[in-house]
């Protein structure tokens, strides 16, 4: 059941608690996203890792046959993405790429977000920050 609220409806589920990204070496993608966002590994194995510090946990599953998508081929699908708002996308790229991710070429709309890959190929925008 759902009550109103303004102008969304509430429901009993209402928050995303985490998003679960899986992938080969869950240790490794998780210390990728530390460096990336500044949030912290609270947990970590070889099957999973957790990173905690924005509205929702990070976790990640290791899959043992995990295979990375390929970016705008439909080969291997892309399964997921993260959007993340950032103030300055010439300042967030680079510090995305001195933490190990990768640009595509071509970027689709590169003076609203930029494309790039974590480091098992999942891709993730930066995005303009959008006021909320």
């Amino acid at each position: 059941m759902w009550r109103q609220s303004g102008q969304y409806a509430l429901m009993a589920i209402n928050r995303l608690g985490a998003i679960g990204i899986d992938c080969a070496d869950p240790r490794m993608l998780a210390a990728f996203y530390e460096k990336l966002t500044g949030w912290r590994v609270e947990s970590s194995s070889d099957d999973f890792a957790a990173l905690r510090g924005g509205p929702m946990w990070l976790t990640f599953h290791r899959k043992a046959d995990y295979r990375r998508p390929t970016w705008e081929s439909p080969l291997v699908p892309k399964q997921m993405h993260l959007d993340f708002a950032v103030d300055d996308l010439d300042e967030a790229q680079s510090e995305a790429l001195q933490a190990g991710a990768v640009m595509v070429d071509p970027q689709p709309r590169p003076r609203d977000w930029r494309v790039l890959l974590d480091p098992e190929g999942h891709p993730f925008c930066l995005c303009a920050a959008i006021p909320s």
